[in-house]
């Protein structure tokens, strides 16, 4: 390695890059912090099923070369578009949703001299008005401090915080011991309500056959939460629906788990997560509002921790929102910063300024969704030993959800999905059943 910058090759599609694509998967297993997101798989996915998809962008993936050798790449994505009338362009990641912190994929120790190639090229050849990378740690080498940014303004901002649990070699009681204690004597509380209002199951769901059935279910659930009508979950776009279902089918290299909750044969909370690199990754949980008094979705996260426990994972990435919530559950908050560049006098830089004056006169207003508003608080505020929910005599019947999951549990083949109830759940949990331990 001489030390200089690598240089940067430019193709502007997927497809130009799958003669390289082991090598890429390679780089990014050996990388800092390997990602199910920078994987050509769910790259290529996420392109053809991108809810927020426009006319007017096309992929710019930057590998970086040394020596006729890729050392790192980028997958990236310019946007032609429009500003105050005028046409302008502007780089973001390829990916700007269902990712987390997407960036540069290299060796650590290669990840200063890439980013300098990375900059080098989008501020030397793309001659675009606008680049914006979202999600940056404090550890991104695509931070942009410290370079020479003549011509650019540069803002950072907030964004979207990573929360991540590291796992315990030992036991579900070890890592549960580690929990504040408040905050584990009202799982316990809340986990003695829900085994006492009927028959509790997990349910799992990883082999092919099964997944795809079980997002069905999952969907189903989702419907009945608070997701459904702020269209908040999986289900809120058809193209988001099969962006997830694309990832249940056979030969996936990241490999999908669906968990449910059933409380007397009624699923009441579901996971979708994937693992990879020794990760479990928890895309998106839900819960069905009327059963919202009997936080199902705490027993649901306590024993989707101890099933990545009991499969030697390391860590359990939370992702994104609520990390006030998340830390409660022993995850590290880590904030992020999003990266704003715009080429004075551009389109964008008028509005960008535009912008800045109305804030100043008040008439723009800031301030964190997470911060002022949470969509869970009802689970949350139970959690708390706060009043929420329905009473258990007042639960629904929910006569046609059971038979869905009857029928779908029928139709698959013995021994595709995982079941864990009665005496073996009530062993697996970290706390007493008996009501005098609350």
């Amino acid at each position: 390695m001489t030390g200089a910058a690598p240089s940067a090759r430019v193709y502007r599609s997927l497809a130009e890059l799958r003669r390289q694509g082991p090598d890429l998967e390679a780089l990014n297993l050996a990388s800092r912090r390997p990602s199910p997101f920078e994987t050509m798989e769910y790259l290529e996915t996420f392109l053809d099923h991108d809810e927020h998809a426009t006319s007017g962008q096309a992929p710019l993936l930057l590998v970086l070369e040394e020596a006729g050798q890729a050392i790192g790449w980028v997958a990236l994505r310019v946007l032609r578009e429009r500003v105050l009338g005028l046409a302008t362009t502007r780089i973001t990641f390829l990916a700007t949703h269902d990712v987390d912190r997407p960036g540069l994929v290299c060796r650590a120790e290669d990840e200063a001299r890439c980013a300098d190639a990375v900059w080098r090229h989008l501020l030397e050849q793309e001659r675009v008005d606008a680049i914006e990378l979202m999600a940056q740690d404090e550890r991104s080498a695509l931070l942009p401090a410290g370079r020479a940014l003549t011509g650019w303004r540069v803002r950072t901002f907030a964004s979207i915080p990573n929360s991540t649990i590291s796992l315990p070699r030992g036991t579900l009681a070890d890592w549960f011991r580690s929990l504040d204690k408040k905050h584990r004597r009202n799982v316990g509380r809340l986990g003695r309500r829900l085994l006492g209002a009927g028959r509790v199951e997990l349910l799992t769901a990883r082999h092919p056959e099964a997944l795809g059935a079980f997002l069905d279910l999952y969907l189903d659930v989702e419907r009945r939460s608070w997701k459904g009508p702020a269209a908040a979950g999986i289900g809120r776009h058809p193209a988001r629906v099969e962006l997830f279902r694309s990832q249940c089918r056979p030969g996936r290299t990241v490999e999908p788990v669906i968990h449910l909750i059933a409380l007397d044969e009624v699923p009441v909370a579901a996971m979708f997560a994937v693992e990879f690199a020794g990760v479990l990754y928890a895309r998106e949980i839900t819960f069905d509002e009327g059963y919202a008094a009997l936080a199902p979705g705490h027993l649901l996260m306590l024993l989707a921790v101890g099933d990545a426990i009991s499969r030697r994972l390391t860590l359990v990435n939370l992702l994104g929102f609520f990390g006030y919530y998340k830390a409660r559950w022993g995850a590290v908050v880590t904030p992020t910063r999003g990266v704003q560049l715009v080429r004075r006098w551009s389109p964008p830089w008028a509005a960008a300024w535009g912008l800045a004056v109305l804030r100043r006169l008040g008439a723009a207003r800031s301030g964190s969704a997470e911060e002022t508003f949470n969509p869970a608080r009802r689970e949350i505020e139970e959690a708390e030993g706060q009043p929420a929910g329905q009473p258990a005599a007042g639960l629904p019947g929910r006569h046609a959800e059971r038979a869905l999951l009857r029928e779908t549990l029928r139709r698959l083949p013995a021994g595709r999905v995982g079941r864990l109830d009665g005496a073996s759940l009530e062993a697996a949990l970290p706390f007493r059943i008996a009501a005098d331990a609350a």
